[in-house]
């Protein structure tokens, strides 16, 4: 079972290239489109700001790359084409997340979630765990770069799916 908990939800995992980092981060941070950042909006990563995920991510691609080697020592670069972040979007289902469900459980839900993706992927790999509170269904983003525990950009090691 899924972070613990029995109630139904749903999570839906896309991975990025390079190119399309920025325009994800800028969403989850509602840097523009149709939600503006609300004072019920939170984060539960270090990173607040569109700027600080940046950073964060170029930091933890730029670690990842010192240890891209050949086998004959040479230094190479991550493939154009590579995965270089994960974005995964959590809600509760219907079921939990009604009228009468209490800000305290939803808190809870979200922090075991953004606790157990760390688990997963390292908590120095994700760089950004921003709740939506402000849309039709509650959700969590959670934005992380796929180093597997050897240093390495591997996505594979994390998701298999097509």
């Amino acid at each position: 079972m899924l972070i613990g908990m029995s109630q139904p939800i749903s999570i839906n995992v896309t991975r990025y290239r390079a190119g399309g980092v920025a325009g994800t981060i800028a969403h989850d941070v509602r840097k523009h489109g149709p939600h503006e950042l609300n004072s019920s909006d939170y984060y539960l990563s270090s990173a607040t700001t569109f700027e600080q995920a940046m950073g964060d991510y170029r930091s933890r691609i730029a670690a990842a790359e010192k240890k891209m080697i050949t086998k004959d020592g040479q230094h190479r670069s991550i493939r154009k084409d590579a995965n270089t972040i994960i974005s995964i979007v959590v809600q509760p289902g219907s079921e939990t997340h009604g009228p009468l469900i209490s800000e305290e459980h939803q808190k809870e839900f979200f922090q075991r979630v953004h606790k157990h993706f760390e688990g997963v992927f390292g908590k120095e790999n994700v760089i950004l765990s921003s709740v939506h509170l402000t849309e039709k269904s509650p959700h969590i983003h959670i934005k992380a770069v796929p180093v597997n525990s050897q240093g390495k950009l591997r996505g594979s090691d994390f998701y298999r799916g097509k």
